[in-house]
């Protein structure tokens, strides 16, 4: 990379318009890389003398990971000896105790007296 003064400079007659040169190394790109790219920085020191601070390549691929799910459980059909409910009511898991359910009634909403 060769730094120069713009073309519209005022420079001292035999003053060189090349300012700075550096040599970057070659950046290999990966067989998975999908995008690159390349960035430089300069800036001037506290001379006003240009200096390369750093030099990036940049890469960039999309990768899959491949999460493993374990499958739920397939459930087994009831045995023949086993009673069979009847339709709506609920099985209790083993372990679990059958619990009853006690009907609720909705009050009906207060009328404000008069």
């Amino acid at each position: 990379m060769i730094v120069h003064y713009s073309d519209k400079a005022e420079l001292i007659d035999g003053l060189p318009t090349q300012i700075a040169q550096y040599n970057i190394g070659e950046g290999k790109k990966d067989e998975k890389t999908e995008k690159c790219s390349f960035a430089m920085r300069v800036s001037n020191n506290i001379h006003n003398v240009a200096c390369l601070d750093e030099v990036e390549f940049i890469q960039e691929w999309t990768e899959e990971e491949k999460i493993p799910i374990k499958a739920s459980p397939v459930p087994t059909p009831p045995k023949a000896e086993e009673a069979k409910p009847a339709e709506g009511a609920e099985v209790p898991k083993e372990g679990e105790e059958k619990k009853e359910e006690v009907p609720t009634v909705a009050e009906p909403p207060k009328q404000p007296e008069q």
